[in-house]
């Protein structure tokens, strides 16, 4: 990388190379001639395991011990680094891709225990590794236009329509038939800022990129909150012993700091109405 020059180039595969993944010397490859590669950068020698299908993506887990490839016929198989022969069949299959599509990108969460895959269908799924089975099943989009995009130009502003007779073949060829895909292009786990590695990721579609959170603590819920719900306007409360104003803003502006201020100049004698948990330095209302 200091000046930019070729190492060393590593050749085996008979066709084209469809996703590598590097840990530590170990290099992973996966290719459309049905082969998986694990290879030792330093001494340029690899291990070659048989796939059923063509490969289409395959990753390291960040933990290191695990490998996991994707085929076309959407299988996953999970493999021991150390020993990729001993690799053992996931229940992840094409039964599991709605409207028999395929998945075509994974990404292992950070602790390792969890594998997202998702691909050409509206949805992308959570799967745990230790336990092969679905945990859960996201939906990127619920909009119904995308199915009605198309316009027909057979219905005419009278309100009449032309009718084709059985067996014709002549049609209007400027109709189209064509639907918009929906498709994931990748996926992104966030390594820091959650409370349990592997609670939040992103998603790369069709429909732009979404972040999701398995965790429901921590969310800025932002009810009722408008343009006079301010800082100034809690701290005004506060000065004019409206309390319960104070703190109902001040809940709703999510500031820690304003909160504990309203808590404690509220005197124990205004008998608040409302109690408050408070889970590590976030306050919330109780359900």
């Amino acid at each position: 990388m200091e000046n930019g020059s070729l190492l060393d180039v590593l050749s085996g595969h008979e066709s084209n190379v469809a996703s590598i993944s590097l840990y530590g010397n170990t290099l992973a490859s996966i290719s459309w001639d049905r082969t998986l590669k694990i290879w030792n950068i330093v001494d340029s020698t690899c291990e070659t395991t048989e796939l059923a299908q063509e490969g289409l993506a395959v990753a390291f887990s960040p933990c290191g011990q695990l490998i996991a490839a994707l085929t076309v016929d959407s299988n996953v198989t999970i493999y021991h680094a150390k020993d990729v022969r001993r690799g053992q069949a996931d229940t992840i299959t094409r039964q599991n891709a709605s409207q028999n599509k395929s998945f075509t990108c994974m990404q292992f969460s950070p602790d390792s225990a969890l594998l997202l895959l998702g691909g050409d269908s509206n949805n992308f799924c959570l799967y745990s590794v230790p336990d092969r089975m679905l945990m859960k099943k996201f939906t990127i989009t619920a909009n119904r236009s995308l199915d009605g995009v198309v316009v027909n130009s057979e219905t005419e502003p009278d309100g009449k329509r032309a009718i084709k007779l059985p067996g014709s073949k002549h049609f209007d060829l400027g109709e189209r038939s064509a639907r918009p895909q929906i498709a994931v292009y990748a996926l992104a786990y966030c390594p820091t800022g959650a409370i349990v590695f592997g609670r939040r990721f992103a998603v790369c579609s069709t429909e732009g990129v979404g972040v999701y959170s398995l965790d429901t603590v921590g969310i800025f819920d932002p009810f009722q909150l408008d343009s006079q719900t301010t800082p100034d306007m809690v701290k005004n409360a506060i000065s004019m012993c409206d309390f319960s104003t104070a703190l109902m803003a001040s809940l709703r502006l999510n500031d820690t700091k304003l909160i504990q201020q309203t808590m404690e100049t509220t005197p124990m004698d205004q008998g608040m109405l409302c109690s408050i948990y408070i889970i590590g330095d976030r306050f919330r209302l109780p359900p």
